[in-house]
């Protein structure tokens, strides 16, 4: 009787460890197989990190008091933030009456974070 049950036990235990194993394995090669609708576009998300970074260096150079550097023209400057307005549809910042450039690095940040949100919403649209 005890062998009986010890045998059971034993196939039982492989049984589970079986089940665990496909649960696993199957669990594992759907991700593989699932689609993904998102059709992001690499070059243009390339290019809009690219510009989202050439506005930050120039805010930081201009509002740092310590950066004597200046990598980044005026030019370029302008050429990035008309890139992000035109997809993003944000307005260009009121400071811009006042200055070249933003104020402060906070109001730099408010409008970078709503710029991607804005990414993050349309990224699957293959963006041009």
């Amino acid at each position: 009787m005890l062998i009986k049950y010890i045998i059971l036990n034993h196939k039982m235990k492989k049984i589970a460890i079986l089940s665990l194993l496909l649960t696993l394995i199957s669990c594992s090669s759907s991700k593989y197989l699932e689609k993904s609708d998102c059709n992001e576009n690499r070059k243009f998300k390339a290019q809009f990190l690219k510009n989202v970074q050439n506005i930050e260096d120039y805010t930081v150079e201009r509002t740092t008091i310590s950066s004597n550097l200046k990598t980044v023209k005026v030019n370029a400057f302008f050429k990035s933030l008309n890139f992000i307005t035109k997809y993003t549809k944000t307005p260009y910042p009121d400071v811009f009456n006042l200055q070249t450039g933003y104020r402060s690095i906070s109001e730099f940040q408010a409008d970078k974070k709503k710029w991607f949100i804005w990414y993050e919403q349309n990224k699957c649209k293959n963006l041009h």
